[in-house]
């Protein structure tokens, strides 16, 4: 099963290069809303052409508000992954 984990920050993409089996894609997913975040990575592996209609796929994010400590992580700026979402890739309407 691929891996696709997308990113804003270019020096995140290049270290994300080497970990085996995962493809990283740019997108603008920072301090946004976890629906955005959804959207834009659902968009980026659609538009790369990884992922078509009738697909299966999952996606991950950190919610700061529903996590055990809101707005906490290792990282200081966002919340640790929370969330899971198993979707059917469909046309956007």
């Amino acid at each position: 099963m691929p891996i696709y984990a997308v990113a804003q920050n270019k020096k995140v993409l290049r270290q994300m290069q080497l970990l085996w089996g995962v493809t990283p894609l740019l997108g603008k997913i920072e301090s946004a809303s976890m629906h955005t975040v959804i959207s834009v990575s659902r968009r980026a592996v659609v538009d790369a052409g990884l992922v078509q209609n009738g697909d299966l796929a999952v996606f991950t994010c950190g919610d700061k508000h529903t996590a055990p400590e809101p707005g906490i992580s290792s990282h200081g700026t966002s919340a640790q992954t929370n969330v899971m979402y198993v979707v059917q890739i469909r046309p956007e309407s």
